[in-house]
């Protein structure tokens, strides 16, 4: 019973690092298309690229992996609604300006790799 728990554990500790190094992987790739460091990008700057990376990693996480506010917001210490704020901004953007949606179409062939579904 105790070793069944234990590979159990294992396993998931597994898929928590899959994920992580899934939304490390996405940070870098979005951080280098902007211009901007992963630093940057956690330590809340504010200048506009910073930014721009940051709500585009926020829409990604949750539009295409279906990561909840709350956990996106928990791997970035920011506020749940903060992060709904961010990502309904670029919602708004890919709607009404076509250099969004080809920043983001950009954005996923450069993060195609690293998906599970790829």
């Amino acid at each position: 019973m105790f070793s069944y728990i234990c590979e159990n554990f294992i396993s998931l500790m597994e898929l928590d690092e899959k994920q992580r190094e899934l939304i490390d992987n996405i940070e870098y790739e979005v951080a280098k298309y902007f211009g901007v460091t992963q630093q940057d990008i956690i330590n809340k700057q504010t200048r506009e690229s910073v930014s721009n990376a940051r709500y585009f990693i926020f829409y990604i996480l949750h539009f295409k992996l279906g990561m909840t506010p709350r956990a996106i917001a928990r791997e970035y210490f920011y506020n749940p609604r903060s992060v709904k704020m961010g990502y309904a901004k670029i919602k708004h953007r890919l709607k009404y300006y076509a250099y969004y949606s080809n920043i983001l179409e950009e954005l996923m062939e450069k993060i195609k790799p690293f998906l599970p579904n790829h």
